[in-house]
């Protein structure tokens, strides 16, 4: 698990456009994941970070540019979970 308690669920690159996917637990407990979708059409960027139970604690989306999502992890998720996900507008 990078960053020492997230688990990434889904690790699949854009199958056309470059993408950059960040994401872990910094050690005051941060959880976090930022992507980037780098589209020359319509195409955006999302991330959400979840506990365990796939719980959403913060979702971000960005038409251009990063989406970048975190919230401090609590004891009682017991894992943090980081997702990224591109879209159509």
């Amino acid at each position: 698990m990078a960053g020492g308690g997230v688990s990434a669920d889904t690790q699949h690159p854009h199958p056309t456009y470059k993408d950059t996917w960040n994401y872990g637990v910094t050690s005051n407990g941060w959880a976090y994941s930022h992507y980037y979708l780098e589209a020359p059409i319509r195409l955006g960027s999302g991330s959400s970070v979840t506990d365990i139970w796939g719980n959403v604690k913060d979702y971000a989306k960005s038409n251009y540019g990063w989406a970048n999502s975190g919230a401090t992890k609590h004891w009682s998720w017991i894992q943090a979970k980081s997702f990224y996900s591109w879209y159509e507008f």
